[in-house]
């Protein structure tokens, strides 16, 4: 789909009807939906990147869906693609005022309403920042404030829109973005050492949040001295998706430089028993932001090997915790289990190999652990399969 050309959110918001994300009886949390519905790390990807038009393009679709996800899933009112329209404008509105279209009688003309919406949305893309050379960095910041949005476009779909409820919308923005900054300085220091790295990535959250005053000097005070886990400021009450949001914010920042030390992993430790995160959380939040991060950094650099060391190796490490399920997994599917036995043998072409570890990895995406984490930013050969296969799984599937 197109989102240059006028009508293309109607056509997103009626296909979608009725299309509610996940039930709430398959999650763990109660704001799972939430994070899994707009995944703060989707956006930006080398198939999108390479131009702005396409940027763009992709951007306004994941927008536009995601918001529209999250109002299926939270409102009652999901018969109506023009409600849902109106909701959007109305949320923009309060948490964008500067990028608000001259809309005229807009409520009183249906016809005009999705074109509205549609230029809000435009404006809001606009504002992102247009990846140079296919930067991780501009990436991963454009993501982290999407991500708000849809965070904050929730709390306003539980809301009555009334001046409270705007200014605690706004009060909250600001916030976020303050504690974005406070995440980003404590991983920063995390090894006494700020990697060149961490300072850009400041400084890109920095200079493009317009945070208030008092909060911007704290920032600068953080980057300057460090934070540890427990002076980082969060909002109070965090959600279990806003905290997971958190968590790999930091690991995206001390992964930054390419490197991960022994104190940076024990700064996220701590930090993540700050935010009270299972240890299933924790490594799940590791998986998806080297899956991330693989996808963005040109293939075979020596960042690029050293994060997909990490990614796999911790892939093994949640496989191996549940190894009876993964065994279970693979021979209840005949096809697997015989191209295993043949493979054993060497009965396999290297195609076949291939084809049968596409087969595997999808497998063990249907695995509740590795509920939305994505696997398509690698190159999933035969051999990283039996990488990140426990041992001894193989030989049981095939006895």
């Amino acid at each position: 789909m197109n989102s240059d050309s006028l009508g293309w959110l109607k056509s997103v918001l009626i296909e979608a009807r009725g299309d509610v994300y996940m039930p709430t009886n398959q999650v763990e949390h109660a704001d799972e939906q939430i994070y899994h519905i707009a995944d703060p790390w989707v956006i930006c990807n080398k198939s999108v990147t390479s131009k702005k038009s396409a940027f763009q393009n992709a951007c306004r679709l994941h927008y536009a869906k995601a918001l529209n996800s999250i109002y299926l899933n939270f409102e009652e009112n999901q018969l109506d693609p023009i409600a849902c329209s109106h909701k959007i404008y109305s949320f923009l509105k309060i948490i964008y005022p500067d990028l608000s279209p001259s809309i005229g009688n807009w409520f009183t003309q249906r016809t005009n309403s999705y074109s509205v919406t549609e230029k809000f949305i435009s404006k809001r893309i606009a504002k992102l920042l247009m990846p140079p050379n296919q930067s991780v960095w501009y990436g991963f910041y454009n993501n982290a404030q999407l991500f708000l949005d849809f965070y904050l476009f929730r709390l306003f779909c539980f809301a009555e829109r009334n001046v409270v409820v705007s200014n605690y919308l706004r009060d909250q923005k600001d916030l976020l973005n303050f504690s974005m900054l406070c995440i980003i300085a404590g991983a920063s220091h995390a090894n006494t050492e700020i990697a060149n790295e961490e300072v850009v990535l400041f400084n890109l959250f920095l200079k493009r949040n317009f945070i208030n005053e008092e909060h911007r000097k704290a920032a600068n005070e953080f980057i300057e001295n460090g934070a540890s886990p427990d002076q980082i400021e969060l909002p109070a009450n965090n959600s279990w998706a806003l905290r997971k949001f958190f968590l790999e914010l930091a690991i995206a920042t001390v992964w930054s430089d390419g490197i991960l030390d022994e104190q940076e992993e024990k700064f996220v430790k701590n930090f993540s028993q700050s935010l009270q995160l299972s240890d299933t959380d924790v490594i799940s939040s590791h998986i998806r932001i080297e899956s991330f991060l693989i996808s963005l950094m040109p293939d075979g650099s020596q960042d690029n090997n050293q994060i997909e060391h990490s990614f796999l190796k911790r892939i093994n490490k949640l496989l191996t915790a549940y190894n009876n399920e993964i065994i279970h997994l693979l021979k209840s599917n005949s096809t697997v289990c015989q191209r295993l036995k043949s493979s054993s043998i060497g009965h396999l072409s290297e195609q076949q190999k291939d084809q049968l570890a596409q087969d595997i990895i999808k497998l063990i995406q249907h695995m509740n652990i590795f509920r939305g984490i994505s696997f398509n930013n690698l190159n999933w050969s035969y051999l990283r399969v039996l990488k990140i296969m426990p041992k001894g799984v193989i030989k049981e599937v095939i006895s």
